[in-house]
């Protein structure tokens, strides 16, 4: 997973929406459709025994990477003064889904799953291998309203300061069937939800370049934001359960972007990347014995790249 990211990375793949086309005066209008992709924190719920004390398997069922679909749009109107304000909104709806076969490892007696609460349990004997499928779904959506100053540098080239307002909503969604691959029947089934909402303030800097056949632009932001969050899990199947925790917490963002724009007479068509990096994103701790499941700090990069569409008033 971390190659695939790589890529992402390499090729310049943003959290945010499309960032606004080069403009002279009055109002414009963009928008755009992107591929998109998160890395989240892993996701091990499994347990190991000796035979006597449980402990955690440090193995994954799921790496956290999901991709998909990303739409966003850009409404904004800018002064002849230079003075510029816009309000921009995204959403992404990026899944993925891993599907494991977890044999009991050298030094460990039994496999099997410890229920959220740190107490019941079910570890199978010696020599099981367990059989996982894990859904991870991510529904993300925001929006952003700024204002900012353009300066001139030369004819075709200007630099502009903005600060402004973010919200995000990132709900992850983990669904995890787990059972002994020689007996299908005995099933573990469980579900974990992590609705995350962040409210925070913004600054940055965009650098416009507006040629007569092409524009060109690249912004970069620094953000600070409180994150509020929701925990729900449910056990069903050969463990049953349930769970609800909260924690607040604060976080940092840093995003850069950029595009390049080919005029149309008052439209334009163009392509947009950028990566966005947030230093708070929640997890899951899975359960230890007498241990509950409990949540933690984690970080987040995320990327995208696509088609923009934008036309000026």
């Amino acid at each position: 997973m971390p190659g695939r990211f790589l890529v992402l990375v390499l090729l310049c793949a943003c959290l945010a929406a499309v960032p606004a086309m080069a403009q002279d005066t009055g109002f414009y209008a963009s928008a755009g459709a992107s591929y998109y992709a998160i890395q989240l924190p892993d996701y091990s719920p499994m347990a190991l025994s000796t035979g006597v004390v449980e402990y955690r398997d440090t193995r994954t069922v799921h790496d956290g990477f999901a991709d998909g679909p990303m739409a966003g749009m850009t409404l904004g109107w800018k002064t002849e003064e230079g003075v510029f304000f816009e309000a921009r909104g995204f959403f992404a709806n990026p899944e993925s889904r891993q599907d494991h076969l977890l044999p009991t490892p050298a030094g460990a007696a039994d496999i099997g799953m410890l229920g959220l609460n740190g107490v019941a349990s079910v570890i199978m004997g010696p020599g099981i291998t367990m059989a996982t499928s894990t859904k991870l779904s991510v529904e993300q959506y925001g929006g952003e309203l700024l204002a900012g100053y353009e300066i001139p540098l030369c004819q075709d080239l200007s630099v502009s300061p903005f600060v402004g307002y973010s919200f995000m909503e990132l709900d992850q969604d983990r669904s995890l069937l787990a059972y002994p691959s020689i007996a299908p029947i005995v099933a573990f089934n469980r579900s974990e939800k992590l609705d995350s909402t962040s409210h925070g303030l913004e600054a940055g800097l965009r650098l416009d370049y507006s040629g007569e056949s092409v524009r060109a632009r690249l912004a970069g932001t620094l953000g600070w934001a409180n994150v509020h969050t929701e925990y729900h899990g449910q056990d069903w199947g050969m463990l049953t359960g349930s769970m609800g925790l909260q924690r607040d917490d604060w976080g940092g963002r840093a995003r850069l972007e950029g595009g390049l724009d080919l005029p149309l007479g008052d439209w334009t068509l163009g392509l947009d990347a950028g990566v966005e990096y947030l230093s708070f994103v929640p997890g899951i701790q899975s359960s230890a014995p007498l241990v509950p499941t409990s949540l933690t700090s984690e970080d987040s990069v995320s990327g995208k790249l696509g088609l923009t569409v934008g036309y000026a008033f």
